[in-house]
């Protein structure tokens, strides 16, 4: 007894003396040696009942397990680290032999919504996957490694989910069985989603869209965009610094507003694939991460060139329609429709009716007495409603002084800054009037 470890003395006698009196007791125990050195041994006792000179005796046979243990040992804390690293991951993880499962982390119960004694000892197959996927999955068991895949599962409460499912065979308890990992992408997938959408959309956009990195070269340009500076295809554009597609000063000017304000909204000169110049809008911003760290620049652009002409071409012909206005020498005013009121009077009508322009604008012709026939606006009034224009209807006017001259008026129906008015021109005839009298 000396050579067993006084733990385990007691149980040895007791189990040897069962096995002899004929009661049940194991024949094959572990227990530990004591070497002479005082270390001790792991051993594996193997005993059985014999006659032996007319007396029952035991015959033992003994086993150094301490390879074994060691590796058994080993085994254990290999099984609890992977327990322990498998509860610290968000992915799921999943032992299972033939589908039946024997572990399982707590992030693939939350996954799927079960509990880990839901899920310990049952094959969930057909609760967590359609049976399509099911057929799918039980394929590739076959194969040493199972590529990741997409797969649709299905939670406790019955809703749809999108995972990512991979797999592979090891040996666990020496036994072979299959460790699958589970990752829950359904929201990366609504992300990717909502991405791709957003990607379509600004690339199918009428506006040039651009994207660039923050030493300005182009990353990202649409078709739209291409066609905007007239190039054919994306690869002519993408990679290019931005400042070659503007005039300097314009560049510079953008540029400084997105370092002082993070954005740059205004007009610029552009200048297209065959160095024509073209005026554009721009709206171009920072683009920052969570961190509002700057990542890149997004910009987009209208062609306002032919807006500008047409400005332009307006311009000068008010600047025209001023100078004739101002220096024709017949009296010409505008008035309001239907109310009558002045918008505007040219010099000559000043001097026709005697009153200056302050006295005038923004009063009813009515409130002057400039018809001598009171029917005279009235007829005026019935021609240009009926006909939209009046031409050489002659009248008499009567200016601030009383004095009675000749007039043949013109009237016509336009359009000013979006308002319906009138444009009337008088033509003072009292001169020759008098001469044809003579």
């Amino acid at each position: 007894l000396e050579i067993i470890a006084p733990e385990y003395r007691d149980a040895v006698i007791q189990r040897n003396r069962a096995r002899i009196t004929g009661q049940e007791a194991p024949a094959i125990t572990e227990i530990e040696f004591l070497r002479k050195d005082g270390t001790r041994v792991p051993v594996e006792t193997n005993s059985s009942v014999i006659e032996y000179e007319g007396e029952k005796s035991m015959v033992v046979f003994i086993r150094n397990i301490s390879k074994r243990k060691i590796a058994e040992n080993k085994l254990k804390e290999s099984e609890e680290r992977f327990r322990l690293l498998s509860n610290l991951t968000k992915e799921g993880v999943v032992i299972h032999q033939d589908g039946y499962v024997l572990e399982v982390n707590k992030a693939f119960c939350d996954i799927f919504g079960y509990k880990i004694d839901e899920i310990i000892g049952t094959n969930p197959m057909t609760k967590i996957f359609s049976p399509e996927n099911v057929q799918k999955l039980s394929e590739s068991f076959k194969s040493e490694i199972t590529p990741p895949r997409e797969l649709e599962g299905i939670k406790k409460d019955g809703l749809i989910i999108t995972i990512l499912v991979d797999g592979k065979k090891m040996i666990y308890k020496n036994e072979s069985v299959r460790v699958g990992t589970i990752r829950d992408i359904t929201q990366q997938k609504e992300i990717e989603e909502e991405l791709r959408i957003k990607e379509k959309a600004i690339e199918s956009s009428i506006n040039a869209i651009a994207m660039a990195d923050l030493d300005g070269d182009l990353l990202y340009i649409n078709k739209a965009g291409v066609d905007f500076w007239g190039y054919s295809t994306k690869e002519e554009v993408l990679g290019r610094s931005i400042s070659e597609f503007w005039q300097r000063d314009h560049i510079n000017s953008q540029l400084r507003d997105l370092k002082e304000k993070g954005f740059s909204i205004n007009e610029g000169i552009g200048i297209k694939k065959d160095g024509s110049l073209i005026h554009i809008q721009y709206s171009v911003h920072l683009v920052k991460d969570e961190y509002s760290k700057p990542q890149y620049i997004f910009g987009s652009f209208i062609d306002i060139t032919e807006k500008r002409k047409a400005e332009i071409a307006l311009r000068e012909a008010e600047e025209r329609f001023s100078k004739a206005f101002f220096n024709i020498p017949d009296p010409i005013f505008f008035t309001t429709i239907p109310e009558g009121k002045f918008i505007d009077i040219n010099p000559m009508f000043e001097k026709l009716s005697g009153y200056n322009r302050s006295e005038l604008i923004g009063k009813e012709v009515t409130d002057f007495e400039f018809y001598t026939n009171k029917t005279d606006r009235k007829k005026l009034s019935e021609e240009i409603k009926n006909k939209g224009r009046l031409a050489g209807y002659e009248l008499s006017f009567k200016n601030i002084k009383g004095e009675i001259r000749s007039c043949l008026i013109y009237t016509e129906r336009i359009d000013l800054q979006g308002e319906q008015c009138l444009i009337s021109i008088l033509r003072d005839v009292t001169e020759q009037k008098q001469s044809e009298e003579e």
